[in-house]
């Protein structure tokens, strides 16, 4: 039998990512996938630390309903976790418009809701009964108590279950050396963090506190898993053979990018623009994700052959793709602290790091008939480069309209991460070549 549902919180930091992969690490023998709400990239490598296998984002800005359905269902196993995104009500602006609600609603999915109980007494009720008369679809199903003691737990959890009808499934008391550190992106990866050595004490305590066989049992048969998949079997790129950066300065990329370019017939290498020496041989293009380039720009800068096999490129007809850091590497020199790095130098202009986040968010783009979405999240401006004319990136959140995009007959690059499925034609007719007809 299966069984889906979603972790969530009130907000961000409060343990959905720990308690999610303990989880994980316990049910990992049980066909079990994991999932993402939203547009993050570093939760997910946490998941495919314990499983071993990718997981999926689910987003709601990225995909209509149909489309949504359908990347559930081509990933989903047995038992299938998904992880909200910051607090379970929290959209874009001030709205509720692409929170988690909103995807568990749609996927017809149950939660169960981890409360951080800290530093809390009877105001957890109230709180709970907040998150509940929000609930229009009776989704939440039950809650897990987050950092509280066992002795208070057993007062507080007759008292919320009498007050609010909900089930309380168990807890987690503060784990000693358990915490995660996070930088100006959010979490540091799973290797930072040594979370391998730290997952079995998560593991252990929610399998001593939490009643993990209830909430699978109440999760049963809830999601609507009828839908037909959404693969297209076009194989607009048959031939096509495309080089992906992948290695821990480029490491922030979305797997259902992946698979569309596999499912349109592509052939994929991955190569490393630290440790190997030039790019793969015979490509037809090369895609740039986003990273931490900035963490390691003297290992970047001196691997001068690949800088120099990168260069060459475009005389070679070969498409580049690049986004964000990926975006960075391609232009003359990225400044780290007091220090300036030479990088690919296809793109004139340099990036420096900034105070504060330059822009957050998703974000739309449209330009020669095509129309994208995407998401920014970056603390690096550039200065000196020119953006192309015809391309207008708009902030969903904030409404503000800028050039952020360069789009010429071999590079696509810029700031905004792109999800593929909701902009085929672009990625398609940009790798294709129609821009050099």
């Amino acid at each position: 039998m299966n069984s889906t549902f979603m972790i969530a919180a009130t907000g961000s930091g409060k343990g959905k990512t720990t308690f999610v992969t303990g989880l994980l690490n316990l049910l990992k023998d049980k066909s079990v996938h994991a999932f993402k709400c939203g547009p993050d990239y570093i939760d997910p490598m946490y998941h495919r630390e314990i499983l071993g296998i990718p997981s999926t984002n689910l987003d709601s800005y990225f995909c209509d309903d149909d489309l949504l359905k359908g990347v559930f269902n081509d990933n989903a196993g047995k038992i299938n976790v998904i992880e909200a995104a910051m607090g379970l009500y929290d959209g874009i602006g001030a709205t509720k418009r692409t929170c988690a609600y909103e995807i568990a609603s749609k996927l017809n999915c149950p939660i169960i809701l981890l409360i951080d109980g800290y530093g809390m007494g009877y105001s957890i009720v109230p709180l709970i009964k907040g998150f509940l008369q929000e609930d229009n679809n009776q989704l939440i199903k039950g809650l897990v108590i987050n950092r509280i003691s066992e002795k208070y737990y057993k007062k507080i959890a007759p008292v919320i279950e009498n007050e609010t009808g909900i089930t309380v499934y168990g807890f987690i008391p503060k784990i000693k050396g358990a915490e995660l550190k996070s930088r100006h992106l959010g979490l540091l990866s799973p290797i930072e963090n040594n979370y391998s050595e730290r997952v079995d004490l998560i593991s252990n305590q929610i399998r001593e506190t939490v009643r993990i066989e209830e909430v699978i049992e109440a999760c049963k048969h809830n999601v609507d898993r009828n839908n037909e998949t959404s693969n297209k079997k076009s194989r607009l790129l048959d031939g096509k053979v495309i080089g992906i950066a992948k290695d821990e300065a480029f490491s922030f990329y979305y797997e259902e990018n992946i698979k569309f370019l596999r499912n349109e017939g592509a052939e994929i290498k991955f190569f490393s623009p630290i440790h190997d020496e030039h790019v793969p041989e015979d490509v037809d293009a090369i895609i740039f994700y986003g990273g931490y380039p900035e963490n390691y720009p003297k290992e970047i800068s001196d691997n001068k052959t690949m800088l120099n096999s990168i260069r060459v490129l475009p005389e070679k007809n070969v498409k580049i793709i690049a986004e964000c850091g990926g975006f960075m590497y391609l232009l003359d020199f990225m400044k780290v602290q007091d220090d300036d790095y030479e990088m690919v130098s296809l793109i004139h202009g340099s990036s420096y790091r900034t105070k504060g986040l330059v822009r957050f968010g998703y974000v739309s783009i449209t330009g020669n008939n095509y129309e994208a979405k995407g998401h920014e999240f970056h603390h690096y401006e550039t200065k000196d480069v020119e953006y192309s004319s015809d391309y207008t990136v708009r902030n969903e959140s904030s409404g503000d309209e800028y050039k952020g995009i360069i789009c010429d007959g071999n590079i696509l690059a810029g700031f905004p991460h792109l999800y593929y499925r909701n902009c085929p034609e672009l990625i398609i007719d940009f790798i294709r070549g129609k821009y050099n007809e």
